[in-house]
């Protein structure tokens, strides 16, 4: 996929009048005919859904002509909302978690919420994610770039990382950069996160924040606290509509990130049978005593797939990851309720 065509990315709203037009000039001759995948459903007055592609062949994507009307809300979506709202400010909870942001979106019908959705966190080994993106940015027009070999050329100390990998990077030994991607991910290996860092220009990871309009302004804030859990969530939500990637690089990423080796969050929120294509992020400041963990991606609940990022930060991490376990179930809850 070339630039140009990378750059539809940003007309999709223009697409979505285009579309709307159509539907009403020759809406009277399509209704009785449309069944099964359709390409405009439940337009009522200004409302709008998601048109959705559809396409079996896929298992983890669902390519999107993406509408931004409004879609109406769910009579429950406020309630567990509220209810999220009174789990954060919990007495119990208060000693162990200072601030918690939270963003929910039906990936079919478009609706969402949100709790303190704008409030910024350190983004920890969520960066992992736009990096992977980058190159395969790049290998959609030059595929060999993920055989080029990488050495790991130092005694790496993974002491720092609190959720460490389970398999470690050997010195001495090259390692392909679609191996590094994979650690990457799955095990959030940080010295293949800076392998695969030092070898990529820095401007196409910079490139993929601009494209998708996350702000990066804040990056040399000495707290660390540079991004939002609703920004954050734009990345899963482009891989699952297949609307930066190709489709072939969009299903790899997800596929490859339901692999991730991090139970105690959203995992551990739903029944052991749902598969879950998420990131992870653990940070500890020394100064403060101060750790967030952070859990983002998409819940594949039969044919009702929904995205769903927690944000905390806090003293204790397995309060944290109870937390970000307790949301969602609480929102696994909600959307089983409303499915039936």
């Amino acid at each position: 996929m070339n630039a140009n065509n990378h750059s539809v990315f940003y007309f999709l709203k223009n697409k979505c009048h285009i579309l709307l037009m159509s539907v009403l000039i020759v809406g009277v001759f399509l209704i009785g005919f449309l069944v099964g995948d359709k390409y405009m459903q439940d337009f009522s007055g200004s409302e709008m859904r998601e048109s959705k592609l559809g396409n079996s062949s896929y298992r983890y994507i669902n390519p999107l002509l993406e509408c931004d009307f409004k879609a109406s809300p769910n009579k429950n979506m406020g309630v567990v909302r509220n209810n999220i709202e009174k789990l954060i400010n919990k007495d119990s909870y208060k000693k162990d978690i200072s601030t918690a942001s939270v963003y929910y979106r039906d990936l079919n019908n478009g609706p969402w919420f949100g709790v303190n959705e704008e409030a910024d966190f350190s983004p920890a080994s969520l960066v992992k994610v736009p990096v992977m993106m980058a190159y395969y940015y790049e290998a959609e027009n030059n595929p060999a770039i993920l055989d080029k070999e990488i050495l790991a050329n130092e005694d790496y100390d993974y002491s720092e990382q609190n959720i460490a990998p389970e398999n470690k990077l050997e010195k001495g030994k090259k390692y392909k950069i679609s191996d590094l991607i994979e650690r990457m991910l799955v095990y959030s290996d940080n010295y293949a996160y800076y392998l695969l860092l030092n070898n990529i220009d820095g401007k196409k990871i910079e490139k993929i924040y601009d494209d998708l309009g996350i702000s990066l302004a804040k990056v040399d804030d000495p707290s660390g606290n540079i991004l939002s859990v609703k920004s954050y969530s734009s990345l899963f939500r482009v891989l699952f509509n297949s609307s930066y990637l190709n489709k072939y690089y969009s299903e790899k990423a997800l596929s490859m990130l339901t692999k991730t080796k991090f139970y105690d969050g959203l995992v551990a929120g739903t029944p052991a049978n749902i598969e879950i294509s998420h990131k992870f992020g653990e940070r500890r400041f020394l100064e403060t005593g101060e750790v967030q963990l952070h859990d983002c991606g998409i819940v594949y609940y039969s044919d009702r797939p929904y995205l769903l990022c927690v944000m905390s930060r806090g003293k204790d991490l397995d309060k944290l990851a109870s937390f970000i376990k307790d949301v969602s179930n609480m929102v696994f809850d909600y959307v089983k309720l409303n499915n039936k």
